[in-house]
């Protein structure tokens, strides 16, 4: 039997090369030895129901909207009670604030768990401020990430500014005009935010907080 597992996170967003598709470069791939692995592969719906699946032998689990309150209060529940310091009581409010009228529509948005998952990180940095748009809950987030790394690597605001300004303009260029639009050449990057050695650029600040990674 084998002992491997071999996971391909985030299967649609790699490149297909001189394939059809990106799944029809993982079946070539997936031969041999390696094709008697234990494979878990992610990839969005779309590309998996493509009529050219490459990969039509494999089980196929689609990931589930939490259900309106029992799962969604569960998750939240668990969310709370595992951190480091427990803050049950928070989790109890955010429970109680979700279940007050007019707040269907945060309450159909919460059943997606990546969206959940915000919610409750926004709810622990800012307690009372529940964000009614999934746009406002990733704005909200963005700042619940400079503030959670504040006491290592202060930023100002002018510098969060800055910095989230430029990394849109990256990331637009990057899906316009990158073959590889989620691991973006050196040079390219540079062009938009100064060199990564220089510690007064924007790359290295990015690199510092985590919004771009050093893959050699």
């Amino acid at each position: 039997n084998s002992h491997i597992l071999l996971l391909l996170d985030g299967a649609d967003e790699m490149s297909a090369g001189n394939y059809a598709s990106p799944l029809q470069a993982i079946a070539k791939q997936i031969t041999g030895w390696i094709s008697t692995a234990h494979i878990v592969l992610t990839c969005r719906q779309n590309l998996w129901d493509d009529r050219t699946n490459y990969l039509e032998d494999f089980d196929i689990y689609r990931t589930l909207e939490f259900s309106y309150p029992t799962q969604v209060e569960e998750f939240i529940k668990n969310w709370f009670t595992a951190l480091a310091e427990p803050e049950i009581a928070q989790g109890q409010q955010l429970c109680a604030v979700l279940h007050e009228p007019g707040r269907s529509r945060i309450q159909d948005l919460v059943k997606n768990p990546l969206l959940l998952t915000l919610l409750c990180i926004e709810w622990h940095f800012r307690e009372g401020n529940l964000p009614e748009t999934k746009n406002k809950l990733y704005q909200n987030f963005t700042e619940n990430f400079y503030d959670w790394k504040q006491d290592k690597l202060p930023t100002t605001r002018q510098q969060r500014k800055q910095l989230n300004a430029k990394l849109s303009e990256l990331a637009l260029e990057a899906i316009e005009t990158e073959t590889n639009r989620f691991c973006l050449r050196q040079e390219f990057v540079c062009k938009f935010m100064g060199e990564p050695e220089d510690k007064g650029s924007l790359f290295y600040l990015a690199l510092e907080l985590g919004w771009l990674s050093n893959v050699q």
